[in-house]
C-alpha cells in the first residue's frame, strides 16, 4: 500500500501532498507532466532507483483526479518573462553578430540596409556630416588612444625572456618587440580590412592613429615597464608595416601625421 494521502493542494505545475507510508513514515510528494509524461518527485527507495512514478506518487495522482483537483499551471519559462530590450542590450560583440546572421537568414530584405549600414560604420563620410575631416579625424583619434593604452597597459610580468621551449634564448628587448607588436595587430587589421574594401581615407586615418599611439608613449617610461625594453623610436620600429601596407595600395599617410614619410 501506498499510504494515505493528506495535504493535497496544486503548486508547481502539479499536485503536492504528503504520504504516509503503512510503517508510518511522511514522504512529501509531487506530481505533474513534464514532456508529456507524469512524473513524480519523491525520496522513497523506488523513487531514487529512476521510476518516474513511484507507489507514493501515483497514490498523490489518483487522490488528485478523486478530489477533482485543478493543477496549477506550470510555470512560465525564463526566456517568457525576461525583458527582450534589456536582454539585447547585454549582448556581447560575438553574441551581436550571431544575432545579426539569425536575422539577415530570416529577414532577407533587410540585406541590401544592412550592407549600407556597414560601409556608414567603417566609412565615416558616409554618415552625412559635411566635416569629413573632422570625422577622419576622431577616427584617428580614437585608434591612436586605443593603441597608447593598449601599449601602456603591457605587464612585464607577462614578458617571456631566457630560453624558451622552441624558440632559444630570448632577450628583453625581443619579447618586448613581441608584446608591443600582439598589443597593435588589432588595429593593423582594422587597417588591412579597411584597404582591401577600398576604403582608403578612413584606412590611412587608422594608419595615422597607429603611429600617433606609437608616439605618443615614446621616451615616457616609468621604470621597470615593458616599453622600457622595445626602443625609443616605436612609430618608426613598429609603424613601418604601416606605412608599407599603405604604399601597397598607391597611399601614404599625411605629412603633418608622420615625420618619418620620405
Amino acid at each position: 500500500m501506498a499510504g494515505a494521502v493528506q495535504g493535497l493542494e496544486s503548486g508547481y505545475g502539479g499536485a503536492n501532498a504528503d504520504v504516509t507510508a503503512d510503517a508510518g513514515k511522511r514522504y512529501p510528494v509531487w506530481v505533474g507532466v513534464i514532456d508529456g509524461t507524469l512524473t513524480g518527485e519523491c525520496d522513497c527507495q523506488a523513487a531514487r532507483r529512476g521510476a518516474a512514478l513511484c507507489p507514493h506518487g501515483v497514490a498523490v495522482a489518483l487522490a488528485a483526479v478523486d478530489a477533482g483537483l485543478r493543477w496549477a499551471p506550470a510555470p512560465a519559462r525564463d526566456a517568457e518573462r525576461t525583458d527582450g530590450k534589456a536582454a539585447l542590450a547585454t549582448l556581447g560583440p560575438q553574441e551581436k553578430a550571431a544575432l545579426l546572421d539569425a536575422l539577415l537568414r530570416a529577414h532577407p530584405e533587410l540585406a541590401a540596409e544592412a550592407h549600407a549600414l556597414a560601409v556608414r560604420i567603417l566609412d565615416p563620410r558616409t554618415t552625412g556630416h559635411r566635416d569629413h575631416g573632422a570625422d577622419y579625424g576622431e577616427l584617428r583619434d580614437e585608434v591612436a588612444a586605443g593603441v597608447e593604452q593598449a601599449l601602456r597597459d603591457l605587464d612585464i610580468r607577462n614578458m617571456h625572456t631566457g630560453r624558451q621551449p622552441g624558440y632559444g634564448y630570448v632577450s628583453p628587448e625581443e619579447a618586448a618587440g613581441q608584446m608591443v607588436e600582439e598589443a597593435i595587430e588589432r588595429y593593423r587589421q582594422d587597417l588591412r580590412r579597411r584597404l582591401k574594401l577600398g576604403l582608403h581615407q578612413a584606412a590611412q586615418a587608422v594608419g595615422a592613429g597607429i603611429i600617433a599611439g606609437l608616439r605618443a608613449c615614446e621616451g615616457t617610461y616609468d621604470g621597470d615597464e615593458v616599453l622600457c625594453y622595445a626602443g625609443e623610436d616605436l612609430a618608426e620600429n613598429y609603424g613601418w608595416t604601416v606605412r608599407e601596407e599603405l604604399r601597397k595600395h598607391g597611399l601614404q599617410l599625411p605629412v603633418q601625421e608622420d615625420d618619418d614619410e620620405e
